[in-house]
């Protein structure tokens, strides 16, 4: 569900539902497993789409990055910051909040790099 009050801008409306189709498309491509309690069972997963998620919906683009305050660095910004919002999200998962950190690190390569459903990065 989107709101209507929280959706200020229309790049935030299509980057918010990019982002959801990117798990969409994960969720049915990996057939990830789902626990007793119907939550996703595996923490690299989880890790892997929400790597997935930021970094191709455009939430991570320079200027969004400098509008939240965090930062001008030109080299690795971008990197940063899918990092940064993938660590956000496994800290609301249980199983893999604390573990988070070390979680992102053992797929960003592989996950980063996966642009399906695009041939090649959207800002590429």
């Amino acid at each position: 569900m989107l709101c209507s009050n929280a959706a200020f801008s229309y790049d935030f409306v299509e980057e918010t539902i990019t982002h959801e189709l990117i798990h969409a498309i994960d969720i049915c491509r990996a057939k990830i497993p789902k626990d007793e309690d119907g939550d996703w069972s595996s923490c690299r997963q989880i890790a892997c789409t929400e790597i997935r998620a930021s970094n191709l919906s455009g939430e991570c683009r320079w200027g969004k990055e400098v509008w939240r305050g965090n930062g001008m660095k030109i080299g690795g910004q971008h990197a940063a910051c899918v990092k940064r919002r993938a660590n956000l999200s496994l800290q609301g998962h249980p199983k893999c909040k604390d573990k988070s950190e070390k979680i992102i690190e053992s797929v960003f390569d592989i996950c980063f790099s996966d642009t399906y459903p695009f041939q090649r990065h959207p800002d590429s």
